[in-house]
């Protein structure tokens, strides 16, 4: 962002552009700082989120480090492309997180991808134990749908599902670094 452009949004809050500047002298660079976090651009436009909470388990166990993401059947809800991502906890238990923590998902319909790491919060990739079966949105069988007000998602219970066990793999596989 341009210094004018400051100038003007700054002169347009204080009614001018000359007491801009004796501040931003006393206060150097602060002042023009403070004008652009109270909000003198524009943001970009985002769909309401609604509270959505779910349940994952694998063959009746839960499927703690699990992520689970949602991608728009009908394309984009924004410019950035943000996706609602859910982390499963330790009883299986997920709430989505799409703009802000915790802040829910915007109504829609939605292909469900999943992805369960042999490492969860490992900096470096980590082998998908669910061997990419579910990590492909286009060919994930599972949908949602997500309404206005609160949504709790049916339990997602995979079963009868090929487990990767830290015993079967030590390094990645090509196929660990690609969707199927």
């Amino acid at each position: 962002m341009k210094l004018h452009h400051i100038m003007v949004c700054a002169s347009a809050v204080t009614g001018s552009q000359f007491s801009v500047m004796r501040v931003g002298a006393r206060f150097g660079i602060l002042a023009p700082v403070l004008f652009l976090l109270v909000g003198c651009g524009g943001g970009e436009d985002v769909p309401p989120t609604f509270p959505t909470q779910g349940k994952l388990t694998v063959n009746g166990e839960p499927a703690k480090g699990a992520v689970v993401s949602l991608h728009p059947v009908a394309g984009n809800f924004d410019r950035r492309g943000s996706r609602p991502v859910a982390h499963v906890k330790a009883d299986g238990s997920f709430t989505f997180t799409t703009f802000g923590s915790d802040d829910g998902v915007p109504a829609g319909d939605y292909k469900v991808a999943i992805v369960w790491p042999m490492r969860p919060g490992a900096m470096e990739p980590s082998p998908d134990r669910l061997l990419n079966r579910y990590a492909n949105p286009k060919e994930s069988p599972l949908e949602v749908t997500i309404k206005e007000g609160e949504n709790q998602l049916a339990a997602f219970e995979l079963d009868d599902v090929k487990v990767r066990e830290e015993s079967d793999s030590k390094e990645m596989t090509p196929e660990d670094r690609l969707y199927k």
